[in-house]
């Protein structure tokens, strides 16, 4: 309301010539809306954004005097801002930000002693996960919340968190089952990390399945989940809402490179990502872990991608011996997570080896996940 107030007087004065502080070319009041709720979404650079937006005068009005008092106000404006919907606060948030800070926390903890890595060595995962550094093992500064309220204290009272996640997790035929259900994933980790903080019993996952296409963020704003596992890339979008400014997120707790695979004898003669780029006919099929990335990036008018959302490795697999896809796009780098026979008759027998079949080509992208928890 203070936003809408502050635009409302900019627009109205600014419009007659006669308002203090009037919006310079491209500085709609928009823009100062869009860069208000971005502060409230914790991007505090955005105050800096707010304060720097040059208000123009003529200096035969006093400009000079006029430009500082408006950098006065408009910095006053985010402020009020900050501290009417500080998102560490429950009544703005009801808690989750308190959840993010606390999950953050454990994260880190479980980073600096070591139990990210060595699960995902322990795991056979060694070779695939990789690290992206947006949060370093550097737990003093990274505090857990204290007084913890709305939900993150009804986790903690209640020691279940309710956690959404995709069809796949269970099937080993699906490249999902590799990233969540192996040895509880990351997440058992942080859990144990909060437990131990707050001084909780253990705290159990329900495990609450979201169906293809999976609506996560639908299914998150609904309150049926607490979080979203790791399952969707920081980078993506869902319910056709950019992922970064339509949710709340954690540090990066599981991140991939994204590998082409082709078949070496009768598959495409290519040896970089740029040969794939430049095919214009080029037809991939991948999993929900590389959907979105690959229908970007590979967007040309006659280029294809079929998105296998639940047996993806099964089915890709199969599609590719049979020719009917130029190349498979996956987080893993080696094949021994492939499974090592194949039905390509459609009759259900597994038929076709794929041992030995195909070579990767490294896309050079990398693909970071997060968990995920409503904004509002």
């Amino acid at each position: 309301m203070i936003v809408n107030l502050f635009l409302k007087g900019a627009r109205s004065h600014g419009e007659s010539g006669r308002g203090l502080c009037e919006l310079p070319p491209g500085a709609t009041p928009e823009l100062i809306s869009v860069a208000a709720w971005t502060l409230v979404s914790r991007r505090w650079k955005a105050l800096r954004e707010l304060v720097n937006l040059r208000i123009h005068s003529a200096k035969s009005r006093g400009g000079v005097m006029k430009n500082r008092i408006c950098r006065f106000l408009i910095a006053g404006l985010a402020s009020m801002v900050a501290v009417s919907w500080d998102t560490s606060a429950v009544g703005a948030s009801n808690g989750r930000q308190q959840l993010v800070d606390a999950l953050d926390a454990a994260y880190v903890r479980a980073l600096d002693s070591g139990a990210v890595r060595k699960m995902a060595v322990d795991n056979g995962m060694g070779d695939i996960k990789i690290m992206i550094a947006d949060c370093l093992p550097s737990p003093h500064v990274v505090p857990y919340p204290e007084n913890p309220e709305g939900v993150l204290k009804r986790i903690l009272d209640d020691e279940k968190i309710r956690v959404g996640r995709s069809t796949g997790s269970d099937d080993p035929g699906a490249t999902a089952y590799f990233f969540g259900t192996r040895g509880g994933g990351v997440l058992k980790l942080v859990l144990e990390e909060l437990a131990s903080h707050y001084g909780t019993g253990p705290i159990e996952v329900e495990h609450v399945t979201i169906e293809p296409p999976f609506s996560n963020m639908s299914v998150l704003n609904s309150g049926d989940v607490d979080i979203i596992g790791t399952v969707n890339a920081l980078g993506g979008e869902t319910d056709d809402l950019r992922r970064r400014t339509s949710q709340r997120f954690t540090c990066t707790m599981s991140a991939t490179r994204q590998i082409i695979w082709v078949l070496k004898e009768g598959g495409p003669g290519w040896t970089t990502v740029d040969d794939a780029y430049a095919d214009e006919d080029a037809r991939f099929c991948v999993g929900p872990l590389s959907n979105q990335i690959t229908n970007a990036f590979f967007d040309g008018p006659g280029q294809n991608v079929y998105t296998e959302f639940q047996r993806d490795l099964d089915v890709c697999l199969a599609q590719l011996i049979n020719g009917e896809v130029d190349a498979m796009v996956s987080p893993f780098t080696v094949d021994r997570y492939f499974p090592e026979m194949v039905d390509t008759t459609g009759d259900g027998e597994r038929n076709a080896s794929t041992v030995g079949l195909l070579r990767p080509i490294d896309t050079n992208f990398v693909a970071g996940t997060p968990l995920w928890i409503a904004i509002d």
